[in-house]
């Protein structure tokens, strides 16, 4: 089974496990219980004798299950028989599926846990993609961080917003920059994501995706013509970022930093520049371990060769392509952060979380 689905679904499902695990026996537990498990006889028998139940917890139970049938029934329950008049206004009224339950809506529920054909029915159901927790993370976002192509461009084709804001700042191409979705980033690019958005701290998609070490997704956004002099708040540049990145002292091979400092440079990134504390990309490198090969190109007068410039990459000239193109349906695209990811894992996706910013 795909590693991101073993690692993301039991976001929600340990949310609506925790609601079923309640020893309270109401209608509507026992109707949660039987959608998540799938159970059509008695969700319909639960709902024929109470049909001012509360659904909320059921439909983002059967959601995170992926249980598409039951959701049928619960968007467009059976009613208790009724006079006629009353029975055609049951017939043409339906299920709102914009409702929270345990902090998440069934949407959410859905696309964190994968579910495209779910995610599918409940936006033709009128599910909204604009809903968002606390922390203000949309499902594109969320689509967009867990590298869920297929997803996105699901939500992308329901016309969810591109350039949506969670509670720092980050569009959904920032938060696929910051975890390293080069596919996804190349997507969102390619419907018309702002290259050059920032979020609270000043950082474009291409410092995040610098500061993450991700070198495929660099490549990607450069071919894109992101801009390679661009500063955040604190006047780092490209090279400040890649440099100071979150992971070379968590073990990142040493190549990686010399082959993403070696691709900014080659791209016109500017050793030589200095932040708002006066420091260099070059002043960085020295508590580094593995940080020879970096120095060295930081150093005056060393130029990394030209063939290492970006394939197919020309500022003002034509570009023959990037080679990274749409996954598989039902695949996901692997994190670069896959091996220490636990550490940023929301409890519940769009809450704040300890790390998300991760500077």
């Amino acid at each position: 089974m795909d590693t991101i689905i073993k690692t993301f679904a039991p976001i929600a499902i340990k949310e609506v496990t925790a609601y079923l695990s309640k020893k309270a026996t109401s209608p509507s537990t026992e109707l949660a219980k039987a959608a998540y498990e799938g159970n059509t006889s008695a969700v319909k028998s639960i709902l024929s004798q109470d049909h001012q139940i509360d659904m909320a917890p059921a439909l983002v139970a059967a959601s995170s299950a992926g249980k598409m049938e039951i959701l049928d029934i619960l968007i467009d329950p059976p009613r208790r028989p009724r006079s006629e008049s009353s029975r055609h206004k049951d017939m043409v009224k339906k299920t709102d599926v914009n409702v929270w339950s345990q902090h998440i809506t069934p949407l959410i529920a859905a696309v964190q846990t994968h579910h495209v054909k779910t995610t599918d029915l409940l936006l033709e159901a009128g599910a909204d993609t604009s809903m968002a927790p606390k922390g203000g993370e949309t499902v594109l976002h969320i689509a967009a961080r867990i590298g869920d192509l297929e997803m996105v461009k699901l939500l992308v084709e329901y016309e969810a917003y591109l350039e949506a804001k969670d509670g720092w700042g980050n569009t959904p191409l920032l938060s696929a920059s910051r975890w390293g979705h080069p596919h996804t980033i190349k997507y969102l690019l390619a419907k018309g994501a702002d290259i050059e958005a920032r979020d609270m701290k000043g950082s474009t998609a291409l410092l995040l995706a610098c500061r993450h070490d991700c070198v495929e997704a660099v490549k990607v956004l450069i071919n894109s013509d992101a801009n390679v002099t661009v500063r955040d708040k604190k006047g780092r540049g490209p090279l400040h970022r890649a440099i100071a990145g979150v992971d070379f002292i968590d073990g990142v091979h040493a190549k990686v930093k010399e082959d993403m400092v070696r691709l900014l440079i080659n791209s016109g990134a500017d050793p030589k520049v200095r932040d708002r504390e006066g420091e260099r990309p070059a002043d960085m490198v020295g508590f580094l371990r593995g940080g020879d090969g970096v120095r060295r190109l930081l150093s005056p007068g060393s130029a990394p060769h030209s063939r290492d410039r970006t394939p197919g990459h020309s500022r003002h000239g034509s570009r023959s392509g990037s080679p990274y193109g749409d996954r598989p349906r039902h695949s996901h695209e692997p994190s670069h952060h896959n091996s220490r990811k636990d550490r940023h894992l929301s409890p519940l996706a769009g809450d704040m979380m300890t790390g998300y910013d991760r500077d």
